[in-house]
């Protein structure tokens, strides 16, 4: 693939004096940026179709860089919300419960120190009531300076549910022997 330019210079009467050609193989540039395009789509079609919310925000959980439309959904936020103003730190804190904000604290310093966290919170999750989340989180330091922060949300309430159905008819199983 060649992109051409042609360029005329002109005497002082506007008759054609010179003509100038630039010509470049771009194949290499257009080979790589349609190698681009279909690993973005192949992330979102994995990311999309995954029932996990999944974020990358900056290092300071300020603006969110990408949202899944599922993470949107499991905090209870409209699907055409635009990532650049998700505060993803203040959206969190928000919605976890007063006794499970020492969890998101903690788990916020695990990410400014570079560690991977790994946290059940509550969320009270508008029009949806309080919801068991597993949160997840990996910060990285990149080449360039910045950090990210890559977070996974599951809404694990139904098995949290289970388990204390369990744990219970264990209880009374044992109360009654």
């Amino acid at each position: 693939v060649i992109n051409a330019r042609h360029f005329a210079l002109r005497h002082t009467d506007g008759r054609p004096r010179l003509l100038i050609s630039l010509v470049r193989d771009i194949t290499v540039a257009q080979r790589a940026l349609s190698d681009l395009e279909e690993s973005e789509r192949r992330f979102r079609e994995l990311v999309e179709s995954m029932d996990d919310g999944v974020y990358v925000s900056d290092g300071a959980r300020a603006q969110c860089l990408y949202l899944s439309p599922q993470t949107a959904a499991l905090l209870g936020m409209s699907p055409a919300i635009v990532v650049d103003t998700v505060n993803i730190a203040a959206t969190l804190s928000a919605l976890v419960i007063p006794e499970d904000r020492s969890i998101l604290a903690r788990q916020a310093e695990q990410e400014r120190q570079h560690e991977p966290t790994d946290s059940l919170l509550r969320l009270d999750i508008p029009g949806r009531g309080i919801r068991w989340i597993h949160h997840m989180s990996r910060s990285r330091h990149l080449l360039s300076g910045e950090s990210r922060i890559y977070g996974r949300l599951s809404d694990v309430t139904d098995e949290r549910q289970q388990a204390l159905e369990l744990q219970h008819a264990r209880d009374q199983a044992e109360a009654a022997s």
